[in-house]
């Protein structure tokens, strides 16, 4: 019975090598496969981090140079900034040029109209005699 236990598992061992065999083979192709996927992974991927290491230093490269000139653009700003608070400063004096003009505009007007009465302005060729002064003789006369 021995002998018959042996020819047993020298069959079931053939067996098993024989349906083993193709799947070590296909796992053999699939394990290259996979290697050599592996390295032209590797390859593409150094490309590729070699183009975003490259792309990175690009783009600070233009953050510089936007910080740059953006600190140009600041100074237009501080510029329009002060030119606004002149032109606020302008306006705070024509609105007081405006209210001189309204207060002393009606007086003006009375002034004018007690040198001419009939409201008519004298012709230009015509001169109107200065107010008299008081001489010095006459204010010690009065006195």
């Amino acid at each position: 019975m021995l002998e018959t236990g042996i020819v047993v598992v020298a069959v079931l061992l053939g067996v098993l090598v024989g349906a083993a065999l193709p799947v070590l083979s296909q796992l053999r192709r699939t394990l290259k496969t996979a290697e050599s996927t592996m390295q032209q992974s590797g390859a593409k991927l150094d490309r590729a981090l070699d183009q975003v290491s490259e792309a990175t230093s690009r783009v600070n490269r233009i953050v510089a140079e936007l910080e740059t000139r953006t600190g140009h653009v600041k100074g237009v700003f501080d510029l329009l900034d002060s030119v606004g608070d002149l032109a606020a400063r302008l306006n705070d004096k024509v609105k007081l040029l405006d209210s001189l003009v309204a207060a002393l505009g009606p007086a003006l007007v009375g002034a004018a109209r007690a040198v001419w009465p009939d409201g008519k302005e004298p012709p230009e060729d015509s001169e109107i005699p200065p107010p008299e002064r008081a001489s010095p003789e006459k204010e010690d006369s009065q006195s």
